[in-house]
């Protein structure tokens, strides 16, 4: 029990140091401006009483106004001198940390385009495999960042279906949720009518209606299915959405079916071995908010 004493003593120290060492310009900035207004205010006294300019500017202070004046002034400049010149190595710092963090962000958003083309290829040969791979179909697959996931990679033979568009989806809303917690799921025979295709999108899965109005794909059908890691109880990895504008265009049979293909586990072989990469992309998309690269390409291409 004794020894918790000095130890606390420790921790507070450090504390202490590590905010001084972070503020230190800002302490020094001010503790120079209020010099230099004391230094205005002993200035203003000898301005006006000349003659006291030699007697002491406060009855028990050693020195006389005029040299208080000047040391005030003396020590004013150099503490907002020393602040300023913190400040201005603390913004290169800042700068420096900043470009480092940007330059490792891009490139690992450039890594992450190998691992896209990757994952976008096996996702191709999953739904040619299956007869899926057609313009009313897509297939996406996205990695949980957080509370949110985020897309990773997205193919249909559709070149407007494989648009990304939100660069987040909440964990918490349509079937890609429902999929993540259950580990499978299908939805079949969703509305036809788009105003009642958004009403059930609002009511039966939780999208919120502004959502729901900007959905450029009215999917009718639509099977999730999760990827997990050795430990599924601990850590599941990613989760894989086939949508189909067709009212049964994949169901729970599809299910079986892409479980069964063999491209599917190269996928779930391919995105265990890329764990910590994917984790790495979902985490800097999510935080930069930025789609996958390669349907940014392709919306640039669609706008052309």
């Amino acid at each position: 029990m004794a020894a918790k004493g000095p130890a606390r003593k420790e921790r507070i120290g450090v504390r202490v140091e590590g905010w001084f060492h972070d503020h230190w310009p800002a302490i020094t900035n001010y503790a120079g401006t209020l010099a230099l207004a004391l230094a205005g205010v002993a200035g203003f006294l000898v301005a006006d009483q000349p003659s006291k300019s030699s007697t002491a500017f406060i009855p028990w202070w050693p020195w006389s106004a005029a040299t208080t004046t000047a040391a005030l002034l003396a020590v004013g400049a150099v503490l907002v001198g020393a602040g300023l010149l913190g400040s201005i190595a603390a913004a290169k710092a800042t700068n420096r940390l900043q470009a480092d963090l940007d330059t490792a962000s891009e490139n690992l958003l450039v890594h992450a385009t190998g691992i896209e083309a990757v994952l976008r290829a096996i996702l191709v040969r999953i739904c040619t495999d299956l007869s899926m791979y057609r313009d009313d179909t897509r297939a996406s697959i996205y990695a949980l960042d957080g509370a949110e996931f985020v897309l990773l990679a997205r193919v249909s033979k559709s070149p407007t279906l494989k648009i990304g568009g939100r660069p987040t989806y909440p964990s918490d809303q349509g079937i890609i949720g429902l999929a993540w917690r259950h580990g499978r799921y299908s939805i079949t025979g969703l509305e036809e009518e788009r105003d009642a295709w958004e009403r059930q999108a609002v009511s039966e899965y939780g999208i919120p209606p502004e959502i729901a109005a900007t959905l450029r794909m009215q999917c009718r059908s639509i099977v999730g299915i999760r990827v997990d890691g050795a430990e599924p109880e601990l850590h599941p990895l990613a989760i894989v959405i086939f949508e189909s504008e067709a009212p049964r265009g994949v169901n729970g049979k599809t299910i079986d079916q892409i479980l069964a293909a063999r491209a599917w586990e190269t996928l779930a072989a391919a995105v265990k071995n890329m764990q910590a990469e994917i984790e790495g992309i979902a985490r800097v998309r999510g935080v930069l908010r930025t789609p996958s690269l390669g349907a940014s390409q392709d919306r640039a291409r669609a706008r052309s």
